[in-house]
């Protein structure tokens, strides 16, 4: 606004001058900008092996101890399952947006010098499709025993089915089994929940 001309005595002017500073300071959608592949940590179907994300195809998990490399042992990251009278059994299986898809460690538990709040890293548990799967997490579509993301969204009713589909946290168009930082789920449960279920504390 300091190049605009001190408006003369005209009211006229004087409500031209105001318009053009209101419309220079209200807010528009170029404020709002999408977030990138890079910034949501996106993962190919092919970068998780075809399977979906959970602790259990991460390298920061120790497999004996069912703890995480980067959390510390302040947490178990197990499956467990669950059901509610009338209801048949689901299971859960673990996962946060550090995901990196390996061989979980076999041997002794290790950890990070300077441990992370699993707040921070979005852990979660994700309900699979049935008990008793070789593998279950997270991907965009529930594709190979995967729960989907509520962000992907397809043409038509039953994600799994359609190769690809748009995601509307990255704004763009995203293949079904990929999977980033940025999966939610409205029946995900809470680390906080989980731990009372793999400690027995809940049925």
């Amino acid at each position: 606004m300091d190049n605009l001309p001190m408006p003369p005595l005209s009211n006229r002017w004087r409500d031209k001058i105001n318009s053009i500073r209101r419309a220079k300071t209200r807010p528009d959608i170029w404020l709002v900008q999408p977030v990138t592949k890079g910034q949501a940590l996106f993962v190919t179907a092919e970068g998780l092996g075809k399977k979906p994300a959970s602790c259990f195809t991460c390298t920061m998990m120790n497999e004996s101890a069912k703890t995480c490399q980067l959390i510390g042992d302040m947490l178990k990251v197990d499956k467990f399952t669950c059901a509610t009278p009338g209801d048949a059994p689901t299971e859960f299986w673990p996962c946060c947006g550090m995901h990196h898809y390996g061989e979980p460690n076999k041997g002794v538990a290790t950890y990070a010098e300077y441990c992370s709040d699993p707040d921070n890293l979005g852990l979660v548990w994700i309900n699979a499709p049935r008990v008793g799967l070789a593998y279950g997490g997270a991907n965009c579509s529930g594709v190979d025993g995967g729960d989907d993301c509520d962000h992907y969204m397809v043409e038509g009713t039953d994600k799994r089915a359609e190769p690809e589909g748009f995601c509307r946290q990255l704004q763009t168009t995203v293949p079904g089994g990929a999977v980033c930082a940025l999966w939610g789920d409205d029946d995900e449960v809470s680390w906080r929940e989980a731990q009372a279920h793999i400690e027995g504390v809940v049925d």
